[in-house]
């Protein structure tokens, strides 16, 4: 019985180990800090004891000019699938999304999206100043201006993490942005890992 309990709680061990491993070297190795404004319309959840809020990681969602022919057929896409791009005759059958890295910045107008300054299919394709996280990438249907028809055009569907979620204090800062008038509040600084997970690090 002892022996059993003795290996019970070392497989528990060794498992744990394995997933907070990858964790620590995450946070502690290479880890850039991003400084985000959050703002009222950013913040998810929260409505209910059981609803923990979340911070949203709002993707300014229009086709990316970085998302050439080349890069495209470097994520997976085929010739075939390609084709489509442009079009505008009724919506057809469209290929799986295909997974990336990207690179976003936010933008400084008052909703402050992330934009997607580049893509590519590794992360050391899309170095440079802003945040780094792994997407998926998606050809589909899209409004490119109010007036103009619907379009097929590639686009960064989802990042991965879409949202990110805070502890109660931090939680209880940031749900003062729901009073009143919608606002935003910076600098949230976002710990960003080589793996591509983002954290929240602190909150003023």
């Amino acid at each position: 019985m002892t022996r059993g309990w003795l290996g019970a709680v070392a497989v528990a061990v060794i498992v744990n180990a394995a997933m907070l491993l990858p964790v620590y070297r995450a946070h502690n190795g290479g880890a850039r800090i991003v400084d985000a404004a959050v703002c009222s319309d950013h913040l998810m959840g929260g409505y209910s004891q059981t609803d923990r809020i979340r911070l949203g990681l709002p993707l300014d969602h229009v086709p990316v000019t970085a998302l050439d022919h080349a890069r495209l057929v470097e994520l997976g896409f085929s010739d075939a699938d390609l084709v489509q791009i442009g079009d505008t005759t009724p919506m057809r059958r469209f290929p799986p999304s295909r997974p990336a890295w990207v690179r976003l910045v936010q933008r400084t107008d008052s909703t402050q999206p992330w934009r997607v300054a580049a893509v590519g299919s590794r992360r050391d394709d899309v170095a440079g100043t802003g945040m780094v996280v792994r997407a998926r990438v998606a050809i589909e249907h899209w409004v490119w201006t109010p007036e103009g028809p619907v379009r097929v055009a590639a686009t960064v569907r989802r990042t991965e993490p879409a949202s990110l979620y805070l502890r109660d204090d931090r939680a209880a800062r940031l749900r003062t942005l729901r009073v009143g008038p919608s606002r935003c509040i910076t600098p949230v600084r976002l710990g960003n890992g080589t793996d591509g997970s983002v954290w929240v690090e602190s909150v003023p």
